[in-house]
């Protein structure tokens, strides 16, 4: 079996493929990563020793992948407000991370989160400063301005 092939048998049990291409997420279902060439996946429940697939390390986490969809789903449309550059899932550390331009708007952002969203929770996201790289005044070599 091809490491894709097997990827696939592994995530079925987790992950449907609806016939317009949209996935749905199991329940229990937290993520999956790859370690090298060694298969992660996360849950939200312990699977017995049956269940398990041979060649897989299971995780037991706190917050399903539809619970982060559903929290960076609300996080978003607030990105400009918040100078948020990106917001995606760590499923390996079973949180949204977010990442912002300017530390200041952290405090306000966690308070704001947590008041306007259904699924926030402090420990389901984590805040990186970073300055997004600007491309607004970059020379290109051979370009007239």
């Amino acid at each position: 079996m091809t490491p894709s092939e097997f990827f696939n048998k592994v995530m079925s049990k987790y992950v449907t493929v609806l016939p317009t291409g949209e996935l749905v997420y199991d329940e229990q279902f937290a993520g999956a990563w790859y370690t090298g060439d060694k298969l992660n996946v996360a849950l939200t429940n312990e699977i017995s020793q049956t269940d398990k697939i041979p060649g897989v390390i299971y995780h037991l986490y706190r917050f399903s992948y539809n619970h982060l969809l559903k929290l960076r789903d609300e996080i978003v449309p607030l990105m400009r407000e918040y100078t948020i550059f990106s917001v995606g899932i760590a499923p390996q550390h079973n949180w949204v991370d977010i990442m912002l331009e300017d530390e200041s708007y952290i405090e306000n952002a966690r308070s704001s989160f947590a008041t306007r969203f259904l699924y926030y929770e402090e420990s389901a996201v984590r805040f990186t400063v970073s300055v997004m790289p600007s491309f607004a005044n970059t020379h290109i070599h051979g370009v007239e301005e």
